[in-house]
C-alpha cells in the first residue's frame, strides 16, 4: 500500500462505515475516513499510548515492509502467541493495523500513514553507526611492560635481578617488539 486511502480504498463498502464506527465513533465516508485515519496528530497520541511489546510489534511490521503473514508474525512471536492476538487486536481497533478479523489467513497490514512517524521511531531506538563518533580506547598502561616481559620470556632472555638485558638482549627484543 502507498497510501491509506489506497488501503480503504480496498475495503468493500458495507464495511467502510462499520470500521469507522468502530475506530471513530462515527459513520463516515471513505475519503474522510482515509483522511482522519491518517491525521499525524491522531496517530502520534495513539503511538504514545501504546506498550512496549505493542510499539515492538508495529517497528516488526514496518521493518517487513508494512504488511506480513500470520505465519511470519507467529514465529517470530511465537512463545506468546496470545499476546499477539492481543496487541493486533488493540492495534486495530485503534485502526493502525488491519486484517481480516484476525482470521489467521489474511495477511496483516500497517497504516501506510503510520510509516513516517515508526520510521521516527526506528530512527530513536537503532542508532546509524555512521553518526557516532568512535574514539579509539585508552589502554592500561602496563600493556607495554607486559608484552616486554612476555618477549623476555618466550626468547629465553636472561637477566641478573635489578638488571637489564645485555646491548645484544635490546637489539634482540627491538626486532620482535618492532
Amino acid at each position: 500500500m502507498t497510501s491509506t486511502a489506497d488501503l480503504i480504498s480496498q475495503i468493500p463498502e458495507y464495511m467502510v462505515e462499520e470500521l469507522s464506527v468502530r475506530i471513530l465513533g462515527a459513520p463516515i465516508e471513505r475519503r474522510r475516513l482515509a483522511e482522519r485515519l491518517g491525521d499525524e496528530k491522531r496517530l502520534r497520541g495513539i503511538l504514545e499510548g501504546l506498550t512496549g511489546r505493542q510499539r515492538s510489534l508495529m517497528l516488526d511490521l514496518y521493518e517487513m515492509g508494512g504488511r506480513a503473514t500470520w505465519e511470519v508474525l507467529a514465529a517470530a512471536r511465537s512463545p506468546d502467541l496470545e499476546g499477539l492476538v492481543q496487541d493486533l487486536t488493540v492495534l486495530g481497533g485503534q485502526g493502525i493495523a488491519f486484517q481480516g478479523g484476525l482470521s489467521r489467513r489474511d495477511e496483516v497490514i500497517l497504516l501506510p500513514a503510520v510509516h513516517p512517524l515508526l520510521e521516527e521511531l526506528r530512527r530513536e531506538c537503532f542508532g546509524d553507526p555512521g553518526e557516532f563518533t568512535w574514539r579509539e580506547g585508552k589502554g592500561a598502561g602496563i600493556a607495554r611492560h607486559v608484552a616486554l616481559l612476555n618477549a623476555l620470556r618466550v626468547s629465553k632472555i636472561r637477566c641478573r635481578s635489578g638488571m637489564e638485558p645485555f646491548k645484544r638482549g635490546w637489539q634482540f627484543l627491538e626486532e620482535r617488539l618492532g
